[in-house]
């Protein structure tokens, strides 16, 4: 019931009580693993003790389980909201474990960009710790917001998290710009290979109303493969992207905590090692103008804390809340 009630105070301010409840459950779950495994073996004691496995596997395959369940260990949805009065050391100290308390203990850190190299020739990005802002991008402004991470940093496996708003523009042809991008240069072209990257884009080959997509694509030397989803400017999408030695993933949620599912865009890869992040880029096509482009990423969350790399505390409230009207 305590772990519940937490559990709502989180969700009640998520962008600010995501990291705190991230440590809480690692809490919880350390303490409560003996907990769990005294209360399964109870169970199945009780059960014992009333049926052999025989009739038990019986009743599993019977049409009205519940009835019995219920006689056997009692309403456990009731017996759940009850509060209990044990004085057993783990459950005090679980009852004593407040969300608001762990505030200074675990930083899930994102990203800091002002860490970052910025070539933007043009001045077309403002670039904050966790959200750079961008107006007016074509695909032939020099622009890039990298970091050199090292040779083969991103490797076979990894998850990260990054927010994205595209307010305005995305309405012509090659109207163009790079979310994240993974390469071994510090300013990736189209024609970059190895790449690995996501990027909003107004693609003409889809039916009209069809045309503003985000896409995710992989250019490794084994597979040049692109997928798509449509999106709504003016929305914000909380990107989750996955690889393993054979997949990308692209996981496109609705809500900052990632619970709502709205598609997986999916591409396969050879086992590619990657150097370089850059975030809020262009195609670096010189010469080449194209549609414009305006919007925000924010929150760039490597899922990994590794000393010497560029991260910043969370900063609370940040997605969804600036609009970049007309340029």
């Amino acid at each position: 019931m305590e772990h519940n009630r937490q559990g709502e105070i989180a969700r009640s301010s998520w962008a600010e009580n995501q990291g705190r409840w991230q440590e809480y459950k690692r809490i919880y779950q350390a303490k409560t693993a003996l907990l769990s495994t005294e209360y399964l073996t109870l169970r199945k004691a009780i059960r014992k003790a009333r049926f052999s496995d025989a009739e038990w596997q019986r009743i599993q395959d019977s049409d009205e389980p519940g009835a019995i369940y219920l006689n056997l260990f009692g309403n456990e949805e009731q017996l759940g909201k009850q509060l209990t009065a044990a004085r057993i050391d783990t459950l005090d100290q679980l009852k004593a474990i407040k969300l608001a308390d762990l505030r200074g203990q675990y930083i899930d850190p994102y990203q800091d960009w002002t860490t970052y190299t910025e070539t933007d020739t043009n001045g077309r990005a403002t670039v904050a710790a966790n959200e750079i802002a961008f107006a007016a991008v074509s695909k032939g402004d020099p622009l890039s917001i990298y970091y050199d991470f090292g040779a083969s940093y991103f490797g076979a496996t990894f998850t990260h998290n990054i927010d994205v708003l595209i307010s305005a523009g995305l309405a012509t042809t090659d109207s163009f710009v790079g979310i994240e991008a993974l390469s071994n240069i510090s300013a990736p072209t189209q024609a970059t290979d190895p790449l690995l990257i996501v990027f909003a884009v107004f693609d003409g080959s889809y039916p009209a109303g069809q045309r503003t997509r985000l896409n995710l694509m992989i250019d490794d030397g084994a597979t040049d493969e692109t997928a798509s989803y449509l999106q709504t400017v003016g929305t914000t999408y909380y990107l989750t992207l996955n690889k393993n030695a054979t997949d990308t993933d692209l996981l496109i949620y609705s809500d900052a905590a990632r619970t709502n599912l709205l598609t997986t865009l999916s591409v396969s890869n050879a086992a590619t090692s990657l150097r370089y992040m850059s975030n809020v880029t262009s195609k670096n096509q010189t010469g080449a103008a194209g549609g414009s482009v305006g919007g925000s990423v924010y929150n760039l969350d490597l899922q990994e804390a590794v000393a010497g790399q560029p991260y910043s505390k969370r900063v609370q409230g940040v997605q969804g809340m600036r609009s970049w009207g007309g340029f």
